[in-house]
């Protein structure tokens, strides 16, 4: 893939934000109303086109205008792993709390589960009812069938063991992981601590506030590398 420069980021990252806040399609002239990136209304349109020759973004159909892909979600979070300062956020960040406390407040806040394991442990898991009333939408059976991997250490463990963990905050995509059982849900994962043992996971939605969650996994309770 050829090397994305500011301006197209800046781009990409709107159209991934409004996806995210609003659940819809961002059109050009709607882009340029709402925000001020200094270029001209056909700048924006080329920007547009280049972005979707490279599958960051699509038009579900004619005359419409664009949502993001896969690769272009993948993009978008690489970005904020690396370059999210916290004082751009919008939401408060709550500081000295313990870490227990800062997973309840995330699947309290984005509607998400979270566990801890080590080895072939799930030591404290939170947040099956709020991610239950964050995915409503996946219909009962599917989510009955969620919650029993959620609450069975066995199956949820089998199901992580071969996504890989990095130093900073790793995140794994439906079209990445290929678990079937998550086939409609982010993986994120990080070390938990610097002797490489305790893990943690979190399991949501892919229309996500990815930018809070990565200033939450930055929060002072978590070991920081």
């Amino acid at each position: 893939m050829k090397k994305i420069d500011a301006r197209k980021i800046t781009i990409l990252k709107i159209i991934v934000e409004e996806y995210i806040e609003f659940g819809g399609i961002t059109w050009s002239k709607s882009l340029l109303k709402k925000y001020d990136i200094g270029v001209s209304s056909a700048t924006v349109r080329n920007d547009m086109a280049l972005l979707e020759k490279m599958w960051l973004i699509y038009q579900p159909y004619n005359s419409a205008g664009r949502l993001p892909t896969s690769a272009g979600m993948r993009v978008f979070v690489d970005y904020l792993i690396s370059h999210l300062p916290t004082h751009l956020l919008a939401h408060p960040i709550p500081k000295d709390m313990e870490y227990d406390h800062v997973l309840q407040y995330i699947c309290e806040e984005l509607g998400v589960f979270a566990c801890i394991s080590e080895g072939s442990q799930v030591m404290m898991s939170y947040g099956i009812a709020e991610f239950v009333n964050k995915n409503f939408h996946l219909g009962q059976e599917k989510l009955i069938h969620i919650i029993k991997i959620f609450e069975n250490q066995r199956l949820l463990l089998e199901n992580l063991q071969d996504l890989p963990l990095s130093k900073k905050i790793s995140v794994h995509f439906p079209t990445e992981h290929l678990i079937a059982e998550f086939d409609n849900l982010v993986v994120i994962r990080r070390w938990m601590d610097t002797s490489w043992e305790k893990q943690l996971t979190l399991i949501g939605s892919t229309i996500l506030d990815y930018s809070y969650m990565f200033a939450l996994l930055r929060n002072q309770a978590f070991p920081q590398f």
